[in-house]
């Protein structure tokens, strides 16, 4: 496996200047999600990478080698992209397989190498039938035991989960990212989908209207937000823009970009300690749910804090009986000021 670096990438179409100086890298057998809202350039990188897309200016490299200019036959790189695009006329079999025949790869080692990567992905007993007789998931794991099958450097992923019913999303996602550190494959996958992004990455990078505008360590992006429109793109509740703020709070705070109220520092009784320190929030309740880590979570729409109504989340960990609270009915929240993140 090896290292992937990017330098300085910049695509356009005609007048639309797609990619704008472009530069990261992923250390041998991680894995980078290419984060960010459709249209931001995430698929246009992995293209690039791929070498299916000539680009303006800029260099990539796989290990020490530079890819650029370099013909997409002539690399060692699984490329998967949105669609689930496989061989309808062929069996599963014929279709992992299929790789390794272009590359003249001997009868006997394919088959041993398909009966490997079927065993992974958990295909082996679909290995005869056609892609009609099987379900998204199992198309998309057939997919991916294509593009493993060749070995590759590096494996390119573009929305894997985007033809997925919404049951089987994160059990797959957690199968990719399994299947990931067994074989060790260097891998660059693409999604507009937080959650997927919490569930696989090892690194983020997050981009908008052709730009990165974070690159770190999954924990980090989590934990310290490059900028409000980082912290949204990443589902990280409670982030509130600086242009929907109030005057007072904008005052008070003197943000950039925005504010973030940590869900788990937000009270629904007052601390008498930190009284002179709290802001008080009037809403209404609009639901109780449960997070993604399975936190109980009340969701109050409030206009306390900006000029039109928004939606904070409140962790109900420790704070006993507001379970119970119904739709619309009032609710006061404290939040300490100290605890407020401001960009």
């Amino acid at each position: 496996m090896s290292d992937l670096k990017v330098e300085n990438l910049y695509f356009s179409y005609k007048s639309w200047e797609v990619l704008k100086g472009i530069s990261f890298s992923v250390t041998d057998s991680r894995l980078a999600v290419l984060l960010g809202a459709s249209g931001s350039g995430k698929t246009t990188i992995l293209k690039c990478i791929a070498q299916l897309l000539r680009y303006d200016t800029g260099k990539i490299y796989i290990g020490e080698e530079e890819i650029t200019g370099k013909s997409p036959q002539d690399l060692n790189v699984g490329y998967v992209p949105q669609g689930q695009i496989l061989f309808s006329n062929m069996s599963v079999l014929k279709n992992i397989e299929f790789g390794m025949t272009v590359r003249g790869m001997p009868r006997e080692e394919r088959k041993k190498r398909v009966r490997e990567i079927a065993d992974l992905l958990g295909v082996s007993l679909f290995l005869e039938r056609k892609p009609r007789e099987l379900s998204g998931g199992q198309k998309q794991r057939v997919a991916i035991a294509r593009a493993l099958a060749i070995q590759p450097y590096l494996l390119l992923l573009d929305e894997p989960l985007a033809s997925v019913d919404a049951f089987s999303k994160e059990t797959l996602a957690l199968e990719i990212k399994r299947v990931q550190q067994e074989t060790g494959t260097t891998t660059v996958y693409v999604t507009h989908d937080q959650t997927e992004a919490r569930l696989v990455a090892d690194q983020v990078v997050i981009l908008s209207q052709g730009k990165i505008i974070q690159d770190e360590p999954l924990d980090t992006a989590i934990i310290n937000p490059s900028s409000i429109e980082a912290a949204i793109l990443m589902g990280i509740p409670n982030s509130i823009q600086v242009d929907q703020l109030r005057e007072e709070i904008l005052m008070r705070f003197s943000p950039e970009t925005g504010i973030i109220i940590p869900f788990d520092e937000i009270r629904l009784k007052p601390d008498d300690s930190l009284r002179d320190g709290m802001i008080r929030v009037l809403g209404k309740v609009v639901k109780v749910t449960q997070d993604i880590y399975q936190n109980s979570v009340l969701v109050l729409q409030t206009d306390s804090l900006t000029t039109k109504p928004i939606r904070l989340r409140i962790k109900l960990d420790r704070q006993s009986g507001f379970e119970t609270k119904k739709t619309l009915e009032k609710v006061e929240a404290y939040i300490p000021q100290s605890k407020i993140k401001v960009l």
